[in-house]
């Protein structure tokens, strides 16, 4: 077999295939029309394809899931069209002056499906046993030995699970299906921005200058989600997966949730002011003030619109154990009342969110110095910034997934 000291096996279930497809083009055109004008043309396009097929989406040696299929598509035009004019100022200074405009368009298409594999159910049962307690003896198929282990009354559960969500006594199946799909999510977004701007450099001689931009931006995005395995039903998906896939709707987890048709747009005006001052030859002092954005958007995630109750943490409330506990000797079917104990209010769908984020602002303030020493061999720099922050953006890792959000206000401070 030869010398392996130095091999690397990667154990997998399920071997899939892979494919890439990125390619693009840009034409970037200068012209000088005169000795003080010149206009420039940017333009490009870039189309990328990925795609995965069969893959293994717990990537280790344990079978626990099989068959996850990606697709990717995204394809991108963008324009620009700028002009230059330089012109003399004073006795010995001058303007340089830079107006423009620009358009994009960007189109994506992702599709997602995950399915099951024979372990998983398995997996489930040992991660859930200390957290539900008396409720898992429901599965029956998945967890016999613990069952038997916990004791309980699998019937009484069926019955308070029934009254509580209002689903028929056995609707609930096991906690995993091997070979059977539980996500199957389609996304499509698109992305529109126009912007006009301008950049001027004021030189007033040749130890002071002054730099002031002006842009404005207009986008509008729009972002889709469609639950390919229950089209336009939530509940009909919510009782599939309690049937075939139950250890996720324990836990509510982000599977394929609601479908969404968001839209978000917005406009801004964004600016940068600058003054320059040179000492020396080797100095620069500065001092600048800008304000800037980054966009809104529309989170792209299987429950950015609103998830499935978490019936996880229903069932892990003392009052909740003790219900079923009482349970375990007691038959509850007909709506028995045990003294003194009752089952809390089940979780409800978290629906009606909106997947839309709000865009950030930002008001930044700047001084510094910039030296050079040893003829040029040597730099220095020393700055002071002062950066409030509204609506600020930060991502949040859900437990499944990573979103993004706003928070209201944030300072940074600080010197390098």
């Amino acid at each position: 077999a030869g010398n392996r000291r130095f091999s690397r096996d990667a154990l997998l279930n399920q071997y899939g295939q892979d494919s890439t497809r990125d390619y693009g083009i840009s034409l970037d055109l200068n012209a000088k029309l005169s000795g003080s004008f010149s206009l420039r043309s940017i333009t490009s396009y870039r189309r990328f394809k990925y795609e995965q097929l069969g893959g293994d989406w717990d990537f280790g040696p344990v079978d626990i899931g099989q068959d996850l299929n990606e697709k990717y598509g995204i394809n991108s035009f963008s324009q620009e069209l700028n002009g230059t004019l330089e012109l003399p100022f004073l006795t010995d200074g001058s303007i340089t002056s830079l107006v423009g405009g620009y358009y994009s368009n960007e189109t994506m298409d992702y599709g997602r499906s995950i399915s099951a594999a024979s372990q998983l159910g398995f997996n489930w049962s040992v991660a859930l046993a200390g957290a539900l307690g008396p409720a898992l003896p429901l599965f029956t198929a998945d967890a016999p030995a613990i069952q038997a282990a916990l004791g309980g009354n699998p019937a009484a559960f069926q019955a308070l699970y029934a009254r509580q969500f209002n689903i028929a006594p056995g609707a609930i199946g096991a906690l995993a299906t091997p070979g059977s799909p539980f996500a199957h999510s389609l996304f499509r977004s698109t992305d529109e921005v126009f912007a006009a701007f301008t950049h001027n450099t004021v030189k007033f001689n040749d130890r002071f200058s002054a730099v002031v931009g002006l842009r404005y931006s207009r986008e509008n995005k729009r972002g889709r989600h469609a639950n390919a395995l229950f089209p336009g039903d939530p509940n009909g998906y919510f009782n599939y997966i309690l049937a075939n896939h139950a250890g996720f709707g324990l836990l509510g987890a982000s599977t394929s949730g609601f479908e969404f048709d968001a839209r978000q747009k917005g406009s801004e005006f964004t600016y940068n002011i600058s003054l320059q001052y040179f000492p020396s030859e080797d100095i620069q002092i500065y001092a600048t003030h800008a304000r800037g954005f980054k966009a809104g958007g529309i989170t792209l995630n299987p429950d950015a619109a609103g998830g499935s109750p978490n019936i996880g943490l229903w069932l892990a409330q003392p009052q909740t154990q003790q219900f079923l506990a009482n349970a375990a000797v007691g038959d509850f079917g007909a709506g028995a009342p045990f003294p003194g104990v009752t089952a809390p209010a089940a979780p409800q769908f978290s629906a009606g969110q909106s997947p839309n984020y709000a865009p950030e602002q930002v008001k930044s303030y700047e001084v510094g110095v910039k030296a050079k020493y040893l003829n040029g061999r040597g730099r220095m720099a020393l700055t002071g910034f002062i950066q409030d922050y509204s609506d600020i953006q930060f991502s949040v890792f859900t437990g499944t997934a990573f979103v993004t959000a706003n928070g209201p206000t944030a300072t940074t401070r600080g010197f390098e």
